[in-house]
């Protein structure tokens, strides 16, 4: 199984190499031996990458991922998007110094 990730590249927090995306989105292999120091927390995903041969680091905020699937059998989970400020983000206040966050929505894909 090789873990994949559809990601929407408009969004502002997104950190991918240009040039890579097609349609404002991009599919990021996550696999084990495509990545390196991979994190994720609720935040988003980091992780090194090489991209034409060329080393990037990469960050997805987690409200960026449009969905996960595998790349063989194409099953997986699609995520609603929401803009910023639209419904459906209903995130606690953050701090008076943070914006707020919006919350990631799933959905369920058979």
């Amino acid at each position: 199984m090789v873990p994949q990730v559809l990601v929407d590249t408009q969004h502002p927090h997104v950190r991918v190499p240009a040039g890579h995306e097609e349609e404002e989105r991009i599919v990021l292999n996550v696999g084990a031996h495509a990545v390196e120091h991979f994190t994720m927390d609720n935040d988003g995903m980091a992780f090194a990458a090489r991209f034409g041969g060329r080393p990037f680091e990469v960050f997805v905020p987690m409200d960026a991922v449009l969905a996960i699937y595998d790349r063989e059998s194409g099953q997986g989970l699609m995520f609603e998007a929401h803009p910023e400020g639209a419904p459906g983000n209903d995130s606690p206040p953050a701090g008076d110094d943070q914006p707020r966050k919006p919350a990631p929505h799933l959905k369920l894909v058979k």
